[in-house]
């Protein structure tokens, strides 16, 4: 899975892109400097991304559920959470999610990342008992409306 999946990212420049759906399903992707072309943020796309009540704040490397940080995410479930929440309606197979967490072709089991997708939900499930990543049986996961 290649990482151009992400808003902004076949250029190094962000342009203050943002997308966004309709009432509390909003996702949003945003410049956190509101400097457009001109933020010094080291990365390429939205500094952060968000959906529903999670922050991804992509240059922290921290996840949020409303302000109260959750503790432990790891490199891996880091990358999950990027590519779901920046594209929220889409359903990734689960394939071409362990390529894009992993920078590294499948290889043919998905028990890895089901491993990861359970604990991202616990560490989520510790601050609120909303539910943000869904199963789509027999294909993959998405972000829950």
């Amino acid at each position: 899975m290649d990482r151009d999946l992400l808003p902004g990212t076949v250029t190094v420049a962000f342009n203050g892109c943002v997308a966004s759906g309709a009432g509390e399903n909003q996702t949003k992707a945003e410049n956190d400097t509101g400097q457009g072309d001109t933020a010094n943020t080291y990365i390429a796309g939205p500094a952060k991304i968000e959906h529903r009540q999670l922050v991804l704040d992509r240059i922290s490397r921290q996840l949020y559920v409303a302000d109260d940080a959750v503790d432990g995410i790891t490199k891996q479930e880091f990358a999950i959470l990027e590519l779901l929440m920046a594209h929220p309606r889409q359903v990734f197979a689960k394939e071409d999610i362990f390529e894009y967490a992993w920078d590294e072709p499948y290889i043919g089991e998905t028990k890895t990342l089901d491993v990861h997708i359970s604990n991202i939900r616990k560490k989520i499930k510790k601050l609120t008992d909303d539910e943000y990543i869904e199963t789509v049986w027999g294909i993959g996961y998405k972000m829950k409306e």
